[in-house]
């Protein structure tokens, strides 16, 4: 990150499926991200976070030698300088792709510990694949199964969402801080724990006005985080 300023990150759109084994949407799929990482490295955009997609009953092993040759090809087509690939975990829909921090784990490996891709944590997406954020002892247990299975160092952002949904609902539902399920003591817990004081928390809520992130929401977390 540059001294002065905040990192700043591309979303990439929810059409890209990298695990598709579709001839249609594969070559689309890696041209828009690749397009993406370049976009993003000539504006000086810290990195693009994307959802790799679903395999659609394939199974997740199957599917990844190819979700991993286009992520290699995305890169090498648009051949960054500083900015990065981050992998989102996912809220577990379907065949999705990345609900378990294994799966995320096992794309970073097969990429041979590339720089340039590292991870994006989404909270509500986390919560509804059955990672409990509710408490202080349950944020802090996730956490140590993401430092375990992915690792610390490959997390680059938090994404902050309350979940609308239970846990292990599998949907990706986004609330306000503390207006869902996970609630404030585990947005709390993991504010202070020690591992994520580096590491940016983006809010992706719906806001209290419906418009998106918004003033209340950031007031919230600078309370939990004090």
């Amino acid at each position: 990150m540059t001294a002065g300023r905040p990192p700043f990150y591309f979303h990439a759109v929810y059409l890209i499926n990298l695990a598709s084994d579709d001839g249609k949407v594969n070559p689309r799929s890696e041209s828009t991200l690749a397009g993406y990482l370049a976009a993003a490295d000539r504006l000086g955009i810290d990195g693009v976070i994307f959802h790799v997609g679903s395999h659609r009953g394939t199974g997740f092993e199957a599917a990844l030698p190819g979700i991993t040759g286009r992520m290699q090809r995305a890169l090498e087509r648009a051949d960054p300088k500083r900015s990065r690939l981050l992998i989102e975990n996912n809220a577990g829909a379907g065949d999705s792709v990345g609900r378990r921090f294994e799966e995320i784990r096992a794309m970073l490996d097969a990429l041979g510990g590339d720089q340039r891709v590292r991870a994006c944590f989404d909270t509500c997406h986390a919560f509804a694949s059955g990672y409990d954020l509710r408490t202080e002892e349950t944020a802090r247990q996730t956490i140590d199964e993401w430092e375990r299975v992915v690792g610390v160092d490959t997390l680059e952002v938090v994404h902050t969402n309350d979940s609308l949904t239970g846990l292990g609902s599998n949907r990706d539902r986004h609330a306000n801080i503390g207006q869902g399920e996970i609630g404030e003591e585990g947005f709390r817990a993991l504010l202070h724990d020690p591992r994520l004081a580096k590491v940016p928390f983006i809010l992706e809520v719906p806001g209290f006005e419906g418009l998106g992130p918004d003033a209340e929401n950031v007031a919230i977390l600078r309370r939990l985080a004090a």
